[in-house]
């Protein structure tokens, strides 16, 4: 039983990777918001929610929202991560938040932070955040 409740996991875990993976790079010329997903390979939270996060997000990248991860797994994906948000120009406006399983969304121009939440609300939460951010 052991085995099989690992290997769903790491199943769940692949799944997340996947739908994060299959998103447009962002193309921040069009971006209105910049949303970015603290994310974790160790992390119960992305694990959980992370497929239902970038279900919810893909349709919104057509209308200005623009998606980049934060990879917090260890020291390499952290500098991998910290050079990406520097180069959009975001990462003065997420550097204080380390907390996993967030998404902290930005003004593309100002790139000033807008606000944050958990990944761990509901697809109707999550779309209305995003909408707030996208519409005001």
């Amino acid at each position: 039983m052991k085995k099989a409740t690992t290997i769903a996991a790491v199943f769940l875990l692949f799944l997340s990777v996947k739908i994060f993976a299959q998103m447009p790079a962002a193309d921040m010329s069009k971006a209105k918001v910049i949303a970015v997903v603290n994310k974790a390979s160790w992390c119960p939270v992305c694990k959980a929610h992370g497929q239902n996060a970038g279900m919810v997000m893909m349709p919104y990248m057509k209308q200005g929202l623009a998606v980049l991860m934060n990879d917090l797994s260890d020291e390499t994906t952290k500098a991998a991560s910290v050079k990406g948000l520097k180069s959009a120009g975001v990462y003065p406006a997420v550097k204080g938040v380390k907390e996993t399983g967030v998404v902290i969304f930005v003004d593309a121009k100002t790139h000033k932070k807008l606000g944050e939440t958990t990944i761990a609300i509901s697809d109707e939460e999550l779309k209305k955040e995003i909408e707030k951010y996208l519409n005001s």
